[in-house]
């Protein structure tokens, strides 16, 4: 056999876990979030309060929230990719076939 085969089914499984990664993601990304919009309760000293302020720019969306999103993204970016791809895959396989038997 000359050139190269891709396993549908291998590919559609990957697709799978691809799009679970990309919700568990999400899920984080929605708890830094949620993080982000609350001041931990650490007393009203001036060092107190200048930690809770870093924690929750820590958090936000220059932070981990951010970061969880573009994760997110790119997971979500790439899954599409591949799918995309193997469409093509598919349907150039199917041509191909077609071609052979005429």
């Amino acid at each position: 056999m000359t050139g190269f085969h891709i396993d549908p089914d291998a590919v559609t499984a990957r697709l799978r876990h691809l799009l679970e990664l990309a919700d568990s993601v999400a899920t984080h990304a929605e708890a830094a979030a949620e993080l982000a919009q609350s001041h931990p309760l650490l007393g009203t000293s001036p060092p107190a309060t200048r930690l809770s302020d870093r924690l929750v720019e820590a958090a936000g969306d220059a932070g981990l929230a951010g970061e969880a999103a573009a994760a997110e993204s790119e997971v979500r970016d790439f899954r599409k990719a591949l799918s995309d791809t193997l469409t093509d895959y598919e349907r150039c396989e199917f041509d191909n076939r077609r071609r052979m038997r005429s």
